[in-house]
């Protein structure tokens, strides 16, 4: 049976400094970096919280140049 505890949820974006600014400034959410993993948690104020990290392609994109 599933337990709610410990789950959670994420997306991808295109950019995640874009994201960071978007969530922080435009939604007024608090927004974690997550130093070293490309990964941005977002603090809900329902007490929960989002991850989101740059998409695939995005980060294939990013390392070819």
């Amino acid at each position: 049976m599933f337990h709610s505890e410990g789950a959670f949820s994420g997306f991808a974006v295109d950019d995640l400094d874009a994201a960071h600014r978007f969530y922080a400034d435009t939604l007024g959410l608090r927004v974690e970096v997550l130093e070293g993993s490309g990964f941005l948690r977002l603090h809900l104020a329902s007490g929960g919280s989002s991850s989101c990290t740059a998409s695939r392609t995005t980060s294939r994109r990013r390392s070819r140049c």
